[in-house]
């Protein structure tokens, strides 16, 4: 568990700054709260810290060969860097299902992964990064969970409503 703890807190400070989860998480509270014509931002933002997590904070010149086969649990730092893909997606999913009030959970995951599979082509063609099966695969989870939990709250919600007198 101490290694797992290490590898998460190693990994965090090179994805993301205390500024940038500030701001995703206030992009996170617009769209659940906001007004309707500002749902949108927050979605085009978690497209936006994706790639620029995945691509342009990274300088060219880190190529290895495409891994394709699927470690969740190999060591510490896999599992570390596959919890950190599955929330970096996740608020892709919460925003993708506001801003098209889709229930189709499955959708938003196919949609997360198809974003995560271009920008592994993507970091593997400009060799700014290492094009991995587990990162679509923990991308997808990421973009699945999101959009399952705003279903539920929609969902508990209609049932609050539903309830009161």
């Amino acid at each position: 568990m101490e290694a797992f703890l290490y590898e998460l807190s190693k990994s965090a400070q090179g994805n993301m700054t205390f500024e940038e989860v500030l701001l995703l998480i206030s992009a996170g509270a617009v769209s659940m709260y906001g007004q309707r014509k500002w749902k949108v931002l927050p979605f085009l933002y978690s497209i936006f810290l994706i790639v620029y997590i995945t691509l342009l904070r990274r300088s060219p010149g880190y190529q290895e060969k495409i891994r394709l086969h699927l470690q969740l649990w190999a060591n510490a730092g896999t599992l570390a860097g596959n919890v950190w893909n599955v929330l970096l997606y996740l608020p892709f999913g919460l925003t993708a299902a506001k801003v098209w009030k889709k229930k189709d959970w499955a959708g938003i995951a196919l949609m997360g992964a198809g974003l995560s599979s271009l920008c592994e082509f993507l970091q593997f063609w400009t060799a700014r990064g290492m094009a991995d099966l587990n990162d679509i695969f923990s991308n997808g989870i990421g973009a699945a969970t999101g959009a399952i939990a705003v279903c539920w709250l929609d969902r508990n919600e209609r049932t609050n409503r539903e309830q009161k007198p």
